[in-house]
């Protein structure tokens, strides 16, 4: 059986600040009916906890799935975090670096569609996204 794209492990929430954050893990084993599970339960519990800023850490996932898949779940994501009233969308990203330009490319239009009801920020690496302002229970 594969691995759940967003494990609850994998999600944590800072009790200081309104952020949910999350580790990718490997995407090479899934398709997008799966991956759309998930996503799903990490929308509900995002709207459930009224969050306003989502860390999504994709610097150790190895990804190996066909890029409309990946367009279709970065989509999806984007989309629904935006439904789910999320104001901002951090991502830490991919160590490779193709991959990493690709989900960027694909980012950048998703928020040009969606700005401002979603921002999306781009990192290198955790240490640099902590320097985002935190946002207050």
């Amino acid at each position: 059986m594969a691995a759940s794209f967003l494990s609850t492990n994998t999600i944590e929430r800072s009790p200081l600040t309104e952020a949910f954050y999350f580790a990718l893990p490997a995407l090479h084993e899934h398709t997008f009916s799966s991956v759309k599970k998930s996503i799903d339960t990490l929308l509900v519990k995002v709207k459930n906890y009224g969050v306003s800023t989502v860390i999504v850490d994709a610097s150790f996932a190895d990804v190996s799935m066909r890029e409309n898949t990946l367009n279709l779940v970065i989509n999806y994501l984007a989309i629904g975090l935006k439904m789910a009233h999320v104001k901002c969308l951090t991502i830490i990203g991919f160590k490779d670096e193709g991959t990493n330009a690709h989900m960027q490319h694909i980012l950048s239009q998703v928020e040009r569609l969606l700005y401002p009801s979603l921002e999306i920020k781009h990192f290198k690496n955790l240490d640099n996204a902590q320097l985002l302002p935190k946002f207050k229970v």
